[in-house]
């Protein structure tokens, strides 16, 4: 068996799919929809999350909906990146619109610092 890195994506999905989908015997069979065998996803993405094969982001939200009550933005953002680091979201863009205020208030020396430099609030920063 061959280690493939989290970071290469829709690699590391195609192993999933491949271990996963018994009888495959084209991409099309992969990619496609199990409860429609008309539709064919477009990526091995869609494919593993139509298949309920990916978790989905709630414990991370209900973890940063707990750690934003107490108001610590700088070991949020921490916890942020670690996330984005080694754990493989569904809808990172999500997560940091539910909580961006929470990463930046304005009591904070990184808001304040983001803020003179962007020149306007923090939060029209976005993640791609």
């Amino acid at each position: 068996m061959y280690m493939i890195s989290l970071k290469q994506e829709e690699v590391a999905l195609l192993h999933l799919l491949l271990l996963s989908v018994k009888g495959a015997e084209s991409w099309e069979d992969l990619l496609r929809d199990p409860n429609d065998p008309v539709m064919i996803h477009e990526t091995f993405k869609k494919a593993a999350k139509y298949r309920s094969l990916l978790e989905d982001d709630n414990e991370w939200e209900k973890y940063f909906l707990e750690m934003s009550s107490f108001k610590m933005p700088r070991q949020l953002r921490s916890l942020f990146v670690t996330i984005l680091y080694f754990c493989t979201l569904t809808n990172a863009k999500h997560l940091w619109e539910k909580f961006k205020k929470e990463l930046f208030n304005e009591n904070d020396t990184m808001f304040n610092l983001w803020s003179q430099i962007v020149k306007g609030p923090v939060w029209s920063v976005t993640i791609i």
